[in-house]
């Protein structure tokens, strides 16, 4: 199955997805009223849900995914450990780079991807600045991961695909992971996905204490 889902997928889908992403963002800025987006926010959760309950009937359905996680073993945790350990290093090296000190750059990468909780705590505890670096750099994981995943699968794998988007794969990405390579790869990134965003809880303030 993923050799044809993946087959055609590249270009068009992700071509889709990225005049959508622009199109929302110029149209947010220019033309929609803060109004309309409030009242759009809510539309869009009811859509992933939706999304996330025909991704659980198709991989319900697909007896092959769970035996594919079977045959992972415990080797599926693996996935999230070194999601974390090459994010955190990352994160680390690219923080030095802008001036960052070590412990906020892990703090910053630790997100995983989950803007929302990595923003805000890190705004309370870090500052304004600190919280602002935290929330575009996982937003941004999140959005280029619509863009990296249809060539990743395509030109190396599936596993590697699931760690491009971080803890986003639990939820947010994952629709996109199950069309891209397909019903066997849905658990491991739904573990990969819950299982960042308990380290990001765990980390997140742990590194703002070094």
């Amino acid at each position: 199955m993923t050799t044809a889902v993946t087959d055609g997928f590249d270009r068009e889908t992700t071509g889709i997805i990225f005049g959508s992403l622009a199109v929302g963002f110029v149209l947010s800025s220019i033309a929609f009223p803060p109004w309309v987006l409030t009242r759009l926010e809510p539309v869009s959760v009811y859509a992933l849900w939706l999304l996330l309950f025909g991704v659980g009937l198709a991989v319900g359905s697909d007896t092959g995914s769970l035996g594919y996680v079977r045959r992972l073993g415990w080797g599926v945790f693996l996935i999230p450990v070194a999601v974390a350990l090459g994010s955190v290093v990352g994160g680390v090296l690219v923080g030095a780079v802008i001036g960052l000190p070590v412990s906020h750059g892990a703090a910053v990468a630790a997100g995983f991807g989950w803007y929302s909780y990595a923003g805000v705590v890190l705004f309370e505890v870090g500052g304004s600045k600190l919280g602002a670096i935290a929330f575009l750099a996982n937003l941004f994981r999140e959005l280029l991961t619509f863009l990296v995943v249809p060539p990743v699968v395509k030109y190396l794998n599936g596993i590697t695909s699931v760690s491009v988007g971080g803890a986003t794969t639990m939820d947010v990405t994952l629709p996109l992971i199950r069309t891209a390579a397909g019903d066997e790869f849905v658990v491991p990134a739904l573990i990969n996905g819950i299982v960042l965003a308990a380290f990001a809880v765990v980390l997140i303030p742990l590194f703002m204490q070094l």
